[in-house]
């Protein structure tokens, strides 16, 4: 969903489809984040694995995956 969220924007931005998708994905996303900060210390191969999965679904714009993204280089 985030590709295709992605894909949208690209061609459309203002489109409110789009918008309504990213609002979904950014509170998945978030969700994912807690799940991912949890994890770091009793599993930081999990947590990897979701801080990854939230920056290959949220645009690089997003706070979320700013976050996520320095997870990643803390881990």
């Amino acid at each position: 969903a985030g590709t295709n969220a992605k894909k949208v924007a690209a061609y459309k931005p203002s489109h409110p489809g789009n918008s309504q998708l990213l609002s979904q994905l950014e509170s998945k996303g978030r969700s994912m984040y807690i799940d991912a900060l949890n994890r770091k210390d009793s599993d930081p191969v999990q947590a990897r694995r979701i801080a990854k999965a939230i920056t290959e679904m949220l645009p690089a714009n997003s706070d979320t995956h700013k976050k996520a993204k320095a997870l990643l280089a803390e881990l």
